[in-house]
């Protein structure tokens, strides 16, 4: 990566912090940025290598292979039969596309990130009360602070946006007025 990668990613966040300086009018290049920052850090290893960064990655694939070829995921003490939403959806792609999970797992990261973004965005921009900045910030911060790899192609990643899905979800609650008081003490 090196001195260029520090570059664009200095720029890109540079372009951001411009874009909120003047939220109300430049809101659509809050948000490319943001789409080019995800793209800089979560799709550049997959431009340079096509293979999995990971080791652990292959034994998803056999996972995969296992129910798209008619396995049923029948064994509860197996650790990876614990997913069974996961592998089933992943062993539907392959089905639907002809293609093996190798062609689109390194794509997993990117896909994510941006889907965990956009639901980070919901959350903060719930919570701003009205300052409209907050959210892309929070975004920002959400993006930067992750480390590399954290969500690659398994069922703990889809398992994390589901977790930020439910507390999107739960939000509501917190607005009836018992609870705010409750937060407010």
């Amino acid at each position: 990566r090196g001195l260029p990668f520090l570059a664009s990613a200095a720029l890109t966040v540079g372009a951001l912090v411009l874009a909120l300086r003047v939220i109300r009018t430049a809101w659509p290049a809050a948000v490319a940025a943001l789409g080019l920052l995800l793209v800089e850090f979560n799709a550049t290893p997959m431009m340079l290598d096509p293979t999995p960064l990971f080791s652990w990655t292959y034994k998803h694939f056999g996972v995969v292979d296992y129910v798209a070829h008619g396995g049923a995921l029948k064994d509860p003490l197996d650790i990876y039969q614990q997913w069974p939403g996961f592998f089933a959806a992943a062993a539907w792609l392959v089905r639907l596309s002809g293609r093996g999970s190798l062609s689109y797992s390194n794509w997993a990261q990117l896909f994510f990130e941006i889907l965990n973004g956009v639901v980070v965005f919901a959350i903060a921009r719930r919570f701003s009360g009205g300052r409209q900045i907050v959210p892309y910030l929070t975004v920002l911060l959400f993006e930067t602070a992750n480390w590399e790899g954290q969500f690659y192609y398994s069922p703990q990643t889809t398992a994390f946006l589901l977790a930020l899905l439910l507390q999107f979800f739960l939000l509501p609650l917190l607005e009836s007025s018992r609870l705010r008081r409750w937060f407010e003490r």
